[in-house]
């Protein structure tokens, strides 16, 4: 899932419903994405266009397993 919010998210549930499907996440660093997205772990922070494409292209490994898991901490 792709989320590259300009607004400062207050929890982002999105993001916990996309772990529990097993899905990684690519968002940006504002609010509780910095405490939600385990940056090389569940997913990509980022800060500007290029991190986003290098997020894009190295989503693979990511493990669906351990975003499940993250998932179920929420």
């Amino acid at each position: 899932m792709i989320q590259p919010s300009e607004y400062e998210e207050p929890f982002g549930c999105n993001i916990i419903e996309a772990y529990l499907s097993g899905t990684p996440v690519i968002t940006s660093h504002l609010g509780s994405f910095n405490d939600t997205v385990l940056h090389g772990i569940t997913g990509y922070r980022c800060s500007n266009i290029n991190e986003y494409l290098c997020a894009i292209d190295n989503i693979k490994n990511i493990s669906n397993e351990k975003c499940y898991e993250e998932g179920l901490k929420y």
